[in-house]
């Protein structure tokens, strides 16, 4: 098939390099599809060419849709559409790896590029302080290094 079949269109895209905390392995992701159009196809692949790797999609993914996969960090992608409703199927695909995605991150796809959302951060669990027990003092001691002086305990009588 010729150009007026496909369309390569590369998006660019800011990796992460160097970063120690970055994810390494396979991450659970949502892929969104932000675009105009339903996503015929979706790959991830290794290599720059999408032609030997699989579609992912068991059926097209609509506007406004959402799908989990699992990503391998350091892939590519390629989303399929049409170009027009009713047009040539046109393939929108990534100049690079993308950067390294961690589980709950988001792939969200538009109709020409597509951008990697990090995971909302989730809020840690409230620290409750120990319940006091009877007979303990209130506060523990301070560590000797701080060389805090306490006033002697009252006598008890």
């Amino acid at each position: 098939m010729g150009l007026r079949h496909y369309l390569l269109i590369a998006s660019t895209f800011v990796a992460a390099c160097g970063d120690a905390s970055a994810p390494v392995g396979p991450a659970n992701i949502t892929v969104r599809n932000r675009s105009q159009f339903e996503l015929l196809d979706l790959r991830f692949h290794s290599e720059p060419s999408w032609a030997a790797s699989e579609n992912l999609l068991a059926v097209p993914l609509g506007v406004d849709g959402e799908l989990g996969l699992v990503f391998d960090n350091g892939q590519y992608v390629t989303a399929m559409r049409r170009k027009v409703e009713v047009g040539d199927v046109i393939a929108i695909s990534s100049a690079a790896p993308l950067p390294a995605m961690a589980d709950g991150d988001v792939l969200v796809v538009f109709d020409l590029s597509f951008r990697v959302e990090a995971a909302a951060p989730t809020e840690p669990p409230p620290i409750e302080p120990p319940e006091e027990q009877p007979g303990e003092p209130a506060a523990p001691e301070p560590p000797p290094s701080l060389n805090i002086r306490r006033p002697p305990p009252f006598p008890r009588g």
